[in-house]
């Protein structure tokens, strides 16, 4: 049993089955989209895209720009 796992960062040009089908085949456990470099409007595209693929997916938030409460209180 592997005590380690395996994160592959996401970007536009990773974004093809040729690619995904390979990490899938090399056992990649996680597929990670950093939002620091994503356009909002293509969150919800890449994730459906990428859910085919049967690999866990991790969304990196930007910290300082994660805020909690009401919007007025910000």
């Amino acid at each position: 049993m592997n005590k380690f796992k395996v994160i592959c960062t996401i970007g536009p040009a990773s974004l093809n089955d040729k690619v995904l089908l390979g990490l899938k085949l090399r056992n990649v456990d996680f597929l990670r989209i950093n939002l620091s470099h994503t356009p909002k409007s293509d969150i919800e595209r890449i994730i459906k895209f990428l859910v085919r693929y049967n690999i866990e997916i991790i969304i990196d938030t930007e910290g300082p720009q994660v805020r909690t409460g009401l919007e007025s209180e910000i």
